[in-house]
């Protein structure tokens, strides 16, 4: 996963693919995730919104995690606890991992994540519209996702790919626009 600071200029994945139907609908990816990293400041606002301590959260909610970047070595105990039906019990204050699944995309670094093609119904129409975008615009471009895509490897959270920003947003510009 690419690394990110303030700096950064983000487009939030479940915003974006929103376009695509209401990502509440289905709950696969509270299901799928290995782990779900969780910050500091995450844990005490999601404490909060529980009417919890900290220590009471970090106790029942969490588990340490030594896979995880230096800086957080927490995340949620999974398949995640929050998750009744499919529909997110904290979805106002979910984690950031939560809120970029499936799609993150870095402008500053020029890069974008798709995660969950194949897996995740957002993800998969997402990315079979930005192939039939990529086909009509920039077949040079299409080809070369076929072929990373054959490259590619399967994980627990489906394919994922990283591609170039610029044709992935001139293809959001394009979904806002019609």
């Amino acid at each position: 996963m690419l690394e990110f600071d303030e700096e950064d200029e983000l487009f939030i994945g479940d915003k974006v693919l929103g376009y695509f139907g209401n990502c509440l609908d289905c709950g696969l990816c509270c299901k799928i995730f290995n782990y779900i990293e969780i910050a500091d400041d995450e844990i005490q606002n999601v404490a909060h919104y529980l009417k919890m301590t900290k220590k009471d959260f970090l106790k029942k909610y969490t588990k340490k995690n030594r896979k995880l970047n230096a800086l957080t070595k927490t995340s949620l105990k999974t398949p995640c606890q929050f998750q009744k039906s499919t529909r997110c019990t904290i979805h106002e204050k979910k984690p950031f991992d939560c809120k970029t699944f499936p799609l993150l995309i870095n402008i500053t670094k020029g890069q974008a994540i798709l995660t969950g093609i194949y897996l995740c119904p957002q993800a998969t129409y997402f990315y079979q519209g930005f192939l039939d975008f990529c086909q009509h615009h920039f077949p040079y471009l299409y080809s070369d996702l076929i072929a990373l895509e054959k490259e590619a490897s399967w994980t627990s959270l489906g394919l994922e790919l990283t591609i170039s920003s610029k044709p992935l947003g001139m293809y959001i510009d394009r979904l806002y626009s019609d």
